[in-house]
């Protein structure tokens, strides 16, 4: 198994590691086979929770409530409880860290009517509770650190919870890119990115700017060859990066825009994040830069034109890259039109 399939694995058995929330999946969403088949003694109880509160709203002028400070160690994750008040119309959670790129979140959210649902991962969630689809009642909060080498590990998760119903344009996106190719010199290369968008905007004049929309990066890649015929290398790179756009209070890691014409909608971010190179054989060395720019422009239709409206932005494409990579680019995700 590749790195990068490692990786992705840990990250689906971690945020499940619990019998007791995979179990409450609907069919079809749950890890199997279950962790039973390979232990008969693994728990099928609820894990112990760090953090197990009923939230209340909050006046809109009230900065986000910090409900718990944390340090995780290597190859650890932990559960967090949060019950919603019916009184929240309006619940923005996040986890933050200044290794955020390094930690694993994922938000396990009991839908009315619906059940539980594994919502796309990012280290913020924003809930619109007036809409059927995220009414949530309740949500666990699971949190893991996947990386083999020490490092800070502390994060916050902060919780915004107002009466007030959404306004402005609200969504969650996630945008993910492959790319494999095997050159004439039999040189493998895969490459994987994945960015999570948290999209709020608010009204300014005839259009949108940022309400506070957030970014998470990360991916990573391997590569293996010859040196010029002798000897062979090896080469990984790791993509990772977190932050706000324009609007946020750091200033900005990011910029987004947002339009539509008729019953379309026209998105494009741009996100900074980092790049750390590692070769081994050849002429090893370590080197690490500041990735460019990473853009994504989608077009998303109107899948209900009903106030507000909803527009689904995904989309897939796969075509031919540089040096004659195979390249596929995702994009998932809804974004509500909730008025001005």
């Amino acid at each position: 198994m590749e790195p990068h399939e490692r990786t992705e694995k840990c990250h689906e058995v971690f945020s499940l590691l619990s019998e007791y929330l995979n179990l409450e999946l609907p069919p079809g969403k749950a890890i199997q086979p279950r962790f039973k088949a390979a232990d008969p003694s693994f728990p099928e109880t609820s894990p112990t929770m760090r953090l197990d509160e009923t939230l209340q709203p909050q006046a809109k002028s009230e900065k986000a409530r910090q409900l718990k400070a944390e340090t995780l160690v290597p190859l650890s994750l932990q559960y967090y409880h949060l019950v919603v008040d019916p009184a929240i119309k309006q619940l923005t959670v996040a986890v933050k860290s200044s290794d955020i790129a390094k930690l694993n979140v994922d938000f396990i959210v009991k839908v009315k009517d619906k059940g539980w649902e594994r919502r796309p991962a990012g280290s913020t969630l924003l809930l619109c509770r007036n809409f059927a689809a995220d009414d949530v009642s309740e949500m666990y909060v699971v949190v893991a650190d996947h990386e083999l080498q020490k490092h800070t590990g502390t994060f916050t998760i902060e919780a915004t919870p107002l009466r007030e119903p959404c306004t402005g344009v609200r969504g969650s996106l996630t945008y993910t890119r492959t790319s494999d190719r095997t050159t004439d010199e039999g040189r493998l290369d895969h490459r994987s990115e994945t960015i999570s968008v948290l999209v709020a905007l608010k009204p300014k004049g005839s259009g949108w700017t940022d309400d506070g929309g957030s970014w998470t990066l990360r991916g990573g890649g391997d590569s293996s060859g010859t040196c010029n015929g002798e000897g062979s290398f090896a080469y990984h790179v790791d993509y990772s990066g977190a932050g706000s756009f324009n609007g946020g209070t750091d200033g900005g890691s990011g910029t987004i825009g947002f339009g539509t014409t008729g019953n379309d909608a026209h998105l494009g971010f741009v996100v900074f994040g980092d790049v750390i190179e590692t070769f081994t054989g050849c002429s090893a060395s370590t080197s690490k830069q500041v990735l460019p720019f990473l853009l994504t422009l989608a077009t998303g239709h109107t899948s209900d034109q009903h106030d507000p409206r909803t527009f689904d932005m995904t989309w897939s494409n796969s075509y031919i890259g540089f040096g004659g990579s195979h390249i596929t680019e995702t994009l998932s995700g809804t974004l509500l039109e909730l008025g001005k």
